[in-house]
């Protein structure tokens, strides 16, 4: 399980879940047992410094929008 927190702040996330979703390691060798899950939260891009993803990363994932927080 790889988890990381505003997926959508900085390139070098895309760069590093492409390469995980490609089966690379950040060392860019292969793992001896393929497959994760990844879990991931982003801000809206509305919010200062964050990046709309790319289509590739886009399409890799599966996206749930949470609402937002009530009052209670």
């Amino acid at each position: 399980v790889v988890i990381v927190d505003e997926i959508n702040s900085s390139p070098m996330m895309e760069r590093l879940l492409n390469d995980l979703l490609m089966g690379y390691t950040p060392e860019k060798k292969r793992p001896l047992k393929p497959g994760f899950l990844v879990i991931g939260t982003q801000n809206p891009v509305t919010m200062a410094g964050r990046r709309a993803p790319s289509t590739a990363l886009a399409r890799r994932l599966i996206t749930t929008v949470l609402p937002a927080y009530t009052t209670k």
